[in-house]
């Protein structure tokens, strides 16, 4: 157990890192557009100034994609309150959905760097588990960065689940679409956060699926 947690320690911590640091490079791609757009929008104002007929069309394009950039900027903000929160119990009733697509919004960048896509699947407002929040997010993530690594170019990974047979038993959770074998996955941490979520991998790379069967913990 002591040795779980020593894995689990420094690689939260790294796992917190690299997502903080992917959603701050989008928030910032998001007020770059901003403030390029607000330097255009005073361009026109000194314009207007000097007598020049300023087109209403441009000024509302410019104001469109402020607008835009605005609500992209408060969604990452919100995606990143979330995660941050994720620590806030050791152990919650999530709705498994909802958190697979944050799994998803929390790496896309990461996995566009292989030019890979994915998605969660809709529709599971009513799939609930009682587990490990962050640790959830945790092992979910870098599943989804593994597979995309194995994944080839413009590939997109599908994430989806379904619930045990009865109420408050398990959830599986399943990650379709890649192509190559995983290397050196699981890992130590994945062997770490599955032990400590009482979880189970199964990888068959010649489906191209990857299942992780979560219990519910009380």
């Amino acid at each position: 157990m002591e040795k779980k947690w020593k894995v689990l320690g420094p690689e939260g911590l790294g796992f917190f890192g690299t997502i903080t640091a992917s959603t701050s490079h989008e928030l910032k791609n998001a007020l770059a557009v901003i403030n390029e757009n607000s330097g255009l929008l005073e361009d026109y104002m000194l314009m207007a100034d000097d007598g020049m007929e300023v087109d209403p069309e441009k000024l509302s394009r410019i104001s469109s994609r402020i607008s835009t950039q605005v609500a992209r900027a408060d969604d990452i903000v919100s995606r990143l309150s979330t995660f941050a929160h994720s620590v806030d119990h050791i152990l919650q009733e999530i709705e498994v959905g909802q958190f697979l697509q944050l799994a998803v919004a929390l790496s896309l960048r990461i996995l566009a760097a292989n030019n890979v896509d994915a998605v969660a699947a809709t529709g599971l407002k009513d799939v609930r588990i009682k587990t490990s929040p962050f640790l959830f997010l945790h092992l979910v993530s870098n599943s989804l960065i593994a597979c995309g690594a194995a994944s080839s170019a413009r590939n997109t990974l599908q994430l989806s689940c379904r619930e045990g047979s009865k109420k408050k038993s398990e959830v599986t959770i399943s990650l379709e679409g890649f192509q190559k074998v995983l290397t050196d996955f699981p890992g130590p941490a994945e062997d770490a956060l599955l032990i400590a979520l009482d979880a189970k991998m199964r990888v068959e790379p010649d489906r191209g699926r990857l299942e992780i069967i979560l219990p519910w913990l009380n």
